[in-house]
């Protein structure tokens, strides 16, 4: 953690207790929304890289449950990064750090609809399109770890539901300045890609 005092300078008597605490989760969070606010602006490789580091860096901290919203909302803006998506490889730290922390916590009430979804998913997905059942299950999973593991406390819903407005109205913004409409297709450099 970084700490700069903005009373330096000021005799003791007179300095209110103003200290800029500014954590390395915090500075990662930070990239990661000035690569989506730069979706459009930016060469989206440049900005694919920036956000996969960006991530790798929350992961490092502990605190990569706090990009969710902003994967979520610039799902397709990010795009791909050596074939793979950029929510892809977030997904991938999300789920390695449940792992290696050992947050794994499904309740009893949430067994049977898991249950009922992977069944669906094997029986129909599965067949249709084995890489899309897949992410599908990874994404269901990410959900679960992310409702169970992260935000079962008021501080950490908190800061998880702050980020998630800032990324809405960056993302409205962001829409606005690259005239944005929602579709289901990502451009990937001068190709189109569902």
């Amino acid at each position: 953690m970084l700490e700069y005092n903005i009373n330096q300078g000021m005799p003791k008597s007179q300095q209110p207790n103003t200290k800029i605490r500014v954590t390395y989760s915090s500075i990662f969070l930070g990239m990661i929304l000035c690569c989506a606010l730069l979706t459009g602006i930016a060469p989206q490789p440049i900005v694919s890289v920036l956000a996969v580091a960006a991530s790798a860096g929350l992961f490092l901290t502990g605190q990569i449950y706090l990009a969710f919203p902003v994967m979520i909302f610039y799902y397709s803006s990010f795009g791909t990064l050596a074939g793979m998506s950029v929510y892809r490889y977030y997904s991938f730290f999300l789920l390695l750090d449940v792992v290696i922390k050992n947050r794994i916590v499904v309740q009893k009430w949430q067994v049977a609809p898991l249950l009922m979804f992977m069944l669906y998913v094997v029986c129909v997905v599965f067949p249709d399109n084995l890489r899309r059942g897949i992410f599908v299950l990874v994404d269901i999973l990410c959900v679960i770890v992310i409702i169970n593991g992260f935000l079962n406390d008021a501080e950490g819903l908190k800061r998880f539901f702050t980020i998630y407005v800032v990324t809405a109205f960056a993302a409205y913004f962001t829409g606005l300045v690259i005239q944005s409409t929602v579709t289901g297709i990502m451009q990937v450099g001068n190709e189109y890609m569902e």
